[in-house]
């Protein structure tokens, strides 16, 4: 039964209390199951707890934070549902979003007549209860991993199935393992949270590759296939518009370079608008077939780029600051085999550093960086003196980018100079025709360019030789 609603779109924790919860009506079963979900699930901004406090008859049987040993005892179902783990603890949260969700079980007396629980919770959430265990728990369904199974044998690589936040002792041992391997190591798989986990392999010098639905990964892996650079586009001439630029998400992830990418490639519409394709460099060497199909069956209005964060899936901050130029220079030759020169990047940090941004000119030699995802505003710096890098808006409904792309127009241009706007695509919601759609929706000032073409004048209204 729902419990409570929070009905309005916020994302930024604005709406952030202790929520006083009356269970009381779920008293004489012995057994109380609270489900944490997002009331909103298509932009990505579900509901976050902190700290959870259940008292029966004004007392206390259950008082934990997020991430505590009690807290982890207590849950029922992790279903997909994230961590953010944070110091101090108080900021720490276990959040649901889009479809995911997670579900705490509780001990109650039978006699209990009154219970109270006491939630620190905010943004975008559903609470509902029950007295009735749900009919199966998501954390008891077989590994996702099992595609990938014969590639490990394969390769005689070491398989490990750990939990990155839930477990410290597992996530300790984790660290150690990707320690124990030398920088540049990649890790292929996936991770019951995506921050704690990338973080956790990129401190130690490991990359990922999300390949837990990867199949048949040991023939692709076999075939070779003639591979042919992709060209740059010649670029607009400067003039006083507002240049858009879209990438879709999700490259570094090659199980969907395998399967959801392909699906919206063989949109009709695509070509119409210049869009940029975020793809892993590594499937030059992984899975050749495929890379060489997107290669040649690419629009002039197609251009293939580097997924986070160029050949393979890292942050850049996090990463060993010492390795960070020798490991992009390992990722060149990927990128210049498949004539990349633009890349997408994700970090966990608002802006890319200025350290990282030099390992970037200096080894990658690259046009530009579309960082992140999901801000309201795209805003363009240079970087290391000679580097642009937009951040990109992004939501997963494409009535919500038209407005805050219209949203950046309007605080920013005013026909006298150009302005410059990324957004990101999320891959998983949107396709080429909702981009069509957007395009269409706005008026003649508006450019789409690929990301090459979109650079290009980036650097020229910044006096930024090519």
């Amino acid at each position: 039964m729902e419990i409570v609603r929070e009905e309005r779109p916020i994302r930024d924790a604005s709406n952030r209390q202790i929520y006083e919860l009356d269970l009381s009506a779920f008293a004489g079963s012995g057994k109380l199951f609270l489900r944490m979900q997002d009331s909103q699930p298509s932009d990505g901004w579900g509901g976050a707890v902190h700290h959870v406090v259940l008292t029966v008859d004004g007392e206390t049987v259950a008082d934990f934070r997020a991430g505590e040993e009690a807290e982890r005892k207590a849950l029922f179902d992790h279903g997909g549902a994230g961590f953010k783990p944070q110091r101090p603890n108080e900021d720490s949260h276990r959040f649901a979003d889009g479809s995911s969700y997670f579900i705490y079980e509780f001990d109650v007396p039978t006699s209990a007549r009154e219970i109270v629980a006491s939630i620190d919770m905010f943004n975008q959430f559903l609470v509902s209860a029950s007295q009735t265990p749900p009919a199966v728990s998501s954390d008891d369904r077989v590994p996702a991993s099992l595609p990938l199974r014969d590639y490990a044998v394969a390769l005689k690589a070491m398989p490990f199935w750990m939990q990155s936040t839930e477990s410290p002792e597992e996530a300790d041992l984790m660290r150690q393992i990707f320690a124990a391997h030398e920088r540049g190591t990649p890790y292929l798989g996936w991770f019951p949270d995506e921050f704690a986990g990338v973080r956790l392999a990129s401190s130690e010098g490991v990359y990922v590759l999300a390949a837990d639905f990867l199949e048949n990964a040991t023939v692709h892996g076999g075939l070779r296939a003639r591979i042919e650079p992709q060209r740059p586009a010649s670029p607009p001439p400067l003039a006083n518009k507002i240049y858009l630029t879209f990438t879709f998400a999700e490259g570094d992830n090659v199980q969907y370079d395998q399967h959801r990418l392909r699906q919206i490639w063989d949109d009709p519409n695509r070509g119409v608008v210049p869009l940029n394709w975020s793809v892993s460099p590594l499937l030059v060497d992984l899975a050749p077939l495929i890379i060489g199909h997107y290669l040649r069956t690419a629009t002039p209005n197609d251009l293939l780029v580097a997924g986070p964060s160029g050949a393979g899936y890292f942050y850049p901050s996090s990463w060993p600051q010492d390795h960070l130029p020798t490991f992009l220079a390992q990722n060149k030759p990927y990128l210049d085999k498949l004539g990349i020169r633009v890349v997408y990047a994700l970090d966990d940090i608002p802006a890319l550093e200025e350290a990282s941004a030099r390992a970037y000119v200096e080894q990658l030699k690259i046009d530009g960086i579309v960082y992140n995802m999901w801000a309201q505003r795209s805003q363009t710096t240079i970087l290391a003196g000679t580097l642009p890098v937009s951040t990109q808006i992004a939501h997963t409904d494409r009535t919500e980018i038209l407005a805050r792309i219209r949203a950046n127009a309007e605080e920013s241009f005013d026909g006298t100079a150009p302005v410059f706007i990324a957004v990101g695509v999320p891959s998983w919601n949107l396709g080429p025709t909702d981009v069509v759609w957007i395009m269409e929706q706005l008026g003649e000032e508006f450019v789409a360019v690929r990301g090459d073409q979109y650079f290009a004048p980036v650097r020229e209204a910044h006096g930024i030789s090519a």
